[in-house]
């Protein structure tokens, strides 16, 4: 059985559409030009939404997993960032994995959001206002301690403004890319 309007099947034992209340049909008659596009639009939208929510699970992993390989790159400031003594990298790689991902999601959550959406009504979405915007949310904790600290502690600091920018801009590449992910496959393929 078959909705005339929505296109959508049901079970035999069904007699009325529940989304648009119309009885239901044997068999469905050819599409129409503005079914077909309606159709495509909501299959767009699913996949948008898919892709959003997918952007919002992953990519703020990708914060401590930067922090992660800046840390492991540069051995001096391991003892700078860990305040927990560990015993081997994968202790290491569990406790900044855990903790980063949470502080992570907070900062994407509260901040990153609301700002996404200001940015997305206004049309303003692309590859280089995820990346700064990502960068810049991060920077926050860096940019507070310096209004209540001073500059001097902010360029004694730097690595750590460094850290958490380069957590910010690897977020807003993982959102980006995994956000758009079919549109830069194909025009990567197509040599845009």
């Amino acid at each position: 059985m078959f909705c005339p309007k929505c296109r959508t099947e049901y079970r035999k034992d069904f007699n009325t559409c529940a989304d648009c209340d119309i009885y239901l049909v044997d068999e469905l008659p050819p599409p129409t030009p503005e079914q077909l596009k309606d159709l495509e639009r909501k299959n767009i939208e699913r996949r948008s939404r898919r892709r959003f929510i997918s952007s919002l699970i992953i990519a703020p992993l990708f914060a401590p997993l930067t922090m992660f390989i800046i840390v492991a790159l540069h051995a001096e400031w391991v003892e700078r960032f860990s305040p927990i003594r560990t015993t081997g990298w994968l202790t290491s790689f569990e406790i900044v994995m855990s903790a980063g991902a949470i502080v992570s999601y907070v900062f994407v959550i509260l901040l990153g959001l609301p700002l996404y959406f200001i940015f997305k009504r206004f049309g303003l979405i692309n590859y280089w206002s995820l990346a700064i915007g990502g960068t810049a949310i991060a920077s926050i904790p860096v940019v507070l301690m310096g209004l209540s600290e001073g500059i001097k502690k902010i360029q004694e600091n730097y690595t750590v403004y460094f850290m958490l920018a380069a957590c910010g801009f690897a977020v807003g590449n993982a959102f980006y890319f995994v956000n758009n992910w079919r549109n830069t496959n194909l025009n990567a393929r197509e040599g845009r």
